[in-house]
């Protein structure tokens, strides 16, 4: 599974022993990407039948592709894809500020890598790859 996990939309670049588990959140993300890419804008709702189908393709060729079981990231996910949560883009730039900040004040050590942030849930994991 770890081995599926790097091979995940080009993130063959990170070595298997920083891989300690398979994130649903990176999951989606790449689905999102995907779609971006092959349309060139995010899902839309004013289109969303004809989105949803697309996602739920994607989301079934990318774990498809890496030999993974759809519970991973169940349909549900769909219904998350079509609009930005104010509160969530504000959480999350709220990080960002603060990881500036850091960085440039070298005070504190910055996250490393990825900050992932459910709105759902209201919680943010910080998923760290590479070398210590």
């Amino acid at each position: 599974m770890v081995e599926a996990y790097r091979q995940l939309n080009g993130l063959n670049f990170f070595p298997a022993s920083q891989l300690s588990f398979l994130s649903s959140r990176l999951l989606l993300a790449a689905v999102l990407l995907k779609f971006r890419t092959d349309k060139g804008r995010d899902p839309d709702p004013q289109s969303f039948p004809e989105d949803s189908q697309l996602l739920r393709q994607i989301r079934d060729d990318v774990l498809e592709s890496l030999s993974l079981n759809s519970d991973l990231l169940n349909d549900d996910f769909i219904s998350y894809c079509f609009s930005e949560m104010s509160p969530v883009c504000a959480v999350v730039g709220g990080v960002l500020g603060q990881e500036v900040v850091k960085a440039l004040s070298q005070r504190d050590a910055p996250h490393r890598n990825f900050f992932f942030f459910d709105g759902r849930k209201g919680n943010g994991v910080v998923d760290y790859f590479g070398p210590n």
